[in-house]
């Protein structure tokens, strides 16, 4: 559903096959690959993030850079 509403930021937890399974199923849901590209996949800054800390702070930096440069 958020993928069909005006975002700054659109991040997805899971992995790499996870990710490409979930923008498949959204492209045969009729939305554009265009739109699909903008979803952060996976969500955050590359950090090599392992731990649920590693990855929350990953994603809360990425959402920095973000409002920064908005």
């Amino acid at each position: 559903q958020c993928i069909t509403h005006e975002f700054a930021y659109l991040g997805m937890l899971g992995s790499k096959n996870k990710a490409e399974s979930t923008k498949q199923i959204l492209e045969k849901e009729g939305i554009s690959r265009k739109l699909i590209e903008k979803i952060d996949t996976p969500a955050g800054i590359e950090i090599n993030s392992n731990t649920p800390f590693e990855i929350a702070v990953s994603i809360i930096a990425k959402l920095i850079k973000i409002k920064n440069l908005t």
